[in-house]
């Protein structure tokens, strides 16, 4: 199933399609290597997809026929992250054994389910915010986020054959509006001019409150 959906990337998109050969318990943990190098187009700092939006690392390493890849929940992994919900910038940094997390200040809207985007990579959807870990005496809070797949069910990936760019904040604006606009089609189509009223509201209220925090601040993408 994987490869199926992967296939259908693959045409659509610049990507290359990847066996995983290897992962942890014969690598060190959240790390992979796929079947795919030079030969085939890769360069280090490639983003990875499982899937057609969904960002789980980078390639790191590239032989002519092999390649080696640093999920984003790898320990000391650290990325610009955005958090949909309270409209806000964060790092991202990686936790081992296939979870990441995000820390804001105390008093920032923080909730599960919550998406959490890298707005420095094309389509890149990392996740939801699984587990949240909040002490009124200290002065962040964090939210962990699970990797989309656990590692040892990653069979199949694509990369983007450009390495990622640093975009300026206008870019990221752009991608994060692109994100929110796919992940807010209803999973129950509602017909009539009321389910298209509601659909056109939320849609445009989450835009207005993106293109607001994102006027106000600056970025350095990764």
């Amino acid at each position: 199933m994987q490869l199926r959906a992967l296939t259908n990337v693959g045409t659509t998109t610049d990507r290359v399609i990847a066996r995983v050969i290897a992962r942890p318990n014969s690598l060190a943990y959240d790390y992979l290597q796929i079947d795919r190098g030079s030969n085939h187009g890769l360069v280090v700092g490639a983003p990875v997809y499982s899937g057609l939006d969904t960002v789980i690392g980078i390639v790191i390493q590239v032989a002519p026929e092999y390649s080696f890849i640093e999920l984003v929940s790898t320990p000391g992994f650290e990325s610009t992250a955005y958090v949909i919900g309270p409209n806000v910038f964060s790092t991202l940094e990686g936790m081992g054994g296939g979870i990441a997390r995000v820390r804001l200040p105390q008093g920032v809207s923080l909730s599960i389910g919550q998406l959490v985007l890298l707005p420095g990579v094309t389509s890149g959807v990392y996740g939801e915010i699984a587990w949240i870990e909040n002490h009124p005496t200290q002065p962040e809070q964090y939210g962990y986020v699970a990797s989309p797949l656990a590692i040892n069910s990653i069979f199949y990936v694509s990369i983007d054959a450009k390495a990622a760019q640093t975009k300026t904040e206008i870019e990221i604006e752009e991608n994060i509006q692109k994100s929110i606009r796919e992940k807010m089609i209803l999973d129950t189509v509602i017909t009539g001019s009321i389910g298209s009223r509601i659909k056109s509201d939320i849609i445009e209220e989450s835009l207005a409150s993106t293109t607001s925090t994102t006027s106000s601040t600056t970025v350095s993408a990764p």
